[in-house]
């Protein structure tokens, strides 16, 4: 699930760091499949009867940043940026 999507149907989920949760393909049985894509990446399919735990990473990351420029300003300057617009 993206982040910061640009459709309206695919929306982030927020979890609290000290919570744990499973994902599962439905039904468990044998005969089905899941796709897992993690960060755009996609890993092995997931069988029935298998499950991924989803929880806070003990490893922490430092992040660098090279201008104070906001996100989401960044983002509607780029989005809405007259000069890239067809004519």
């Amino acid at each position: 699930m993206p982040i910061c999507p640009h459709a309206i149907f695919s929306r982030p989920l927020l979890i609290s760091p000290c919570r744990e949760i499973t994902i599962a393909p439905l039904p468990a049985d044998e005969s089905f499949d899941a796709a897992v894509s993690v960060d755009g990446f996609h890993s092995p399919n997931l069988r029935g009867g298998e499950a991924i735990c989803v929880r806070e990473s003990p490893h922490v990351t430092k992040m660098l940043r090279f201008n104070d420029e906001n996100f989401y300003v960044a983002l509607k300057n780029k989005l809405f940026n007259t000069s890239n617009k067809m004519r």
